[in-house]
């Protein structure tokens, strides 16, 4: 090829590139679903793994359900509801995507009240027992 070619090449490049639209953003509310292959990066590789970010929207609604829980279903345990609660969720949304037809685990260390700004945690989708 000719010099001038490959600039014009290359130019053309250039400007397919610059007329790329960026992604949406989020929409308040909405669950990030991302397939993972381990929990950690020293563990084994997996299968059925999910990294769930739930965004400020979400943690608050999930702490609002956790707080129900705690009240009604683990006598006051609110580590214990915060981590039902985040399941539930994980799981409605696994299942609403086609990810998961069975319930969904947490298997990574989270917590509502570490990061008021969102949550990412890693589930596991089980099979259903019945």
């Amino acid at each position: 090829m000719r010099k001038i070619d490959l600039v014009l090449a290359a130019a053309a490049l250039a400007t397919g590139c610059a007329a790329l639209v960026p992604a949406p953003a989020p929409v308040p509310g909405e669950v990030r679903i991302v397939p993972a292959e381990r929990r950690g990066w020293n563990t084994a590789v997996e299968a059925n793994l999910y990294r769930v970010e739930f965004d400020a929207v979400r943690v608050r609604e999930i702490a609002r359900n956790a707080a129900t829980l705690a009240r009604d279903r683990f006598e006051g345990d609110l580590p214990t509801a915060e981590v039902t609660a985040m399941e539930l969720d994980a799981e409605r949304e696994l299942r609403a995507r086609g990810k998961c037809d069975g319930g969904a685990r947490l298997v990574s260390p989270a917590s509502l009240r570490d990061s008021p700004a969102g949550v990412s945690a890693i589930f596991k989708c089980v099979p259903p027992v019945f």
